[in-house]
């Protein structure tokens, strides 16, 4: 196989990002103060979602981005437990989701290769991806854990089609 058609069958085997991304999102907005955000995200269960404004997507901010914005040493935090405590100093700091968000944010179309979606990641340094169509709506997003999930598929699938399905 030359190269690209070893990296045409990552891309065949790893799949697109609207196979893999989560569909229903967390959208939290500019003007949302920090600790209302950090109860959204504890609520639903992520560290990090998409800003919108206006329909469209003007930001990704993580539980990391809101600690380090009030002084708190993010690798001391989790989305549960330890956190809690400092969801009033999220309040009272009189911060902004639109004061902490990383922008310009990084999006990809539906249609590109998981792999574009890793390489993006890795290159930018972030561990989530907004999924939007050309017209800007937000679609979905891909998570760092949704690339692992996408590894591990695809070597099953290739176990399976040497050896057999597993029992």
């Amino acid at each position: 196989m030359t190269d690209p058609d070893v990296i045409r069958e990552i891309d065949r085997i790893l799949g697109r990002a609207k196979e893999v991304m989560e569909a229903t999102v967390l959208e939290l907005r500019p003007e949302l103060d920090l600790g209302e955000a950090a109860r959204e995200m504890e609520r639903k269960g992520v560290s990090g979602a998409p800003v919108q404004q206006d329909g469209k997507v003007v930001g990704v901010v993580s539980l990391s981005d809101m600690f380090r914005a009030i002084g708190v040493d993010p690798k001391a935090i989790s989305t549960s437990g330890p956190w809690h405590r400092y969801e009033h100093v999220l309040h009272e700091s009189g911060k902004t989701v639109g004061e902490v968000m990383t922008r310009p944010v990084h999006t990809l179309p539906p249609d590109a290769p998981v792999s574009e979606v890793a390489i993006s990641m890795r290159a930018n340094k972030i561990n989530r991806i907004p999924i939007v169509e050309p017209s800007g709506r937000l679609v979905g997003i891909v998570t760092r854990d949704d690339i692992i999930a996408a590894v591990a598929r695809a070597r099953e699938h290739r176990r399976d089609e040497v050896t057999g399905p597993s029992r």
